[in-house]
């Protein structure tokens, strides 16, 4: 597969995924919980406010680790049969990789997922903080 036919092939996945978020995932107050906390273990950790800053200083090291941790651990919940974890590490994921496309048509499904991650991480936050008070 050649570099065109990959970038085309992550162009449809992109689009699948935004696809389903938006008619199904935004609805689903678990799978955005479970978006929101993935993304704000890696928010969190690099003391970031938010997913898209995050992804803004994230080196090609950076980006190694977390897209190899994301795929571990997709794997290990698509075996477990925790169908809806596995799809909230696809989604994180795919936002990762987006950020190394250059089509224009990307870069904006890439800004409307990083939104939806984003509110994603700050309804988890707050969901997390009125659970602790």
């Amino acid at each position: 597969m050649d570099k065109e036919e990959r970038e085309n092939s992550f162009k449809a996945q992109l689009v699948s995924v935004l696809k389903d978020l938006n008619k199904n995932g935004v609805k689903d107050k678990q799978a955005m919980m479970l978006i929101g906390n993935l993304a704000g273990q890696f928010i969190d950790l690099a003391g970031m406010k938010n997913w898209t800053d995050l992804k803004a200083i994230t080196t090609k090291d950076q980006f190694k680790n977390m897209l190899s941790a994301m795929q571990s651990e997709g794997k290990k919940l698509q075996d477990a049969g925790n169908i809806k974890a596995a799809y909230a590490v696809q989604a994180v994921a795919v936002s990762l990789v987006s950020n190394t496309m250059k089509d224009p048509d990307t870069l904006k499904g890439r800004d409307l997922l990083d939104d939806l991650i984003n509110q994603a991480y700050y309804l988890s936050k707050r969901e997390n903080l009125s659970k602790q008070n």
